[in-house]
């Protein structure tokens, strides 16, 4: 009995992990969808490039936005780049010594931020 209610108890336990992982995995692929897929790729710009005027462009047309795939493929390579030790540091100062001023996840989906002032 003893050892059938402590078993339960682990598996409550275990239960309660997944739906917490759970939870945040769902949590992480609305992110994705949201921010790199929509206002990344479809409007153009996030919350923070609106205030400062900027927007995310395709590097052959600059009129356009780079659209809902190459948005969320942004939003992955940058993530992947800041896994990298200094990765994010390296990745947001490549604009500085670059021709088009692009940061390394620009580059990767062919998109660069442009400033509309």
């Amino acid at each position: 009995m003893i050892l059938a209610l402590g078993g339960l108890l682990v598996l409550m336990a275990l239960s309660q992990v997944i739906n917490a992982l759970l939870v945040m995995l769902s949590m992480l692929v609305f992110v994705l969808l949201y921010w790199g897929g929509h206002l990344t790729g479809r409007v153009g710009r996030t919350p923070g490039k609106a205030v400062l005027r900027l927007r995310v462009a395709s590097v052959s047309d600059r009129a356009s936005a780079i659209g809902f795939g190459r948005g969320v493929g942004r939003f992955v390579v940058d993530a992947a780049i800041s896994i990298v030790p200094f990765g994010f540091v390296i990745d947001h100062l490549w604009p500085l010594w670059d021709d088009q001023n692009q940061t390394l996840h620009d580059k990767a989906v062919r998109s660069v931020v442009i400033s509309e002032r």
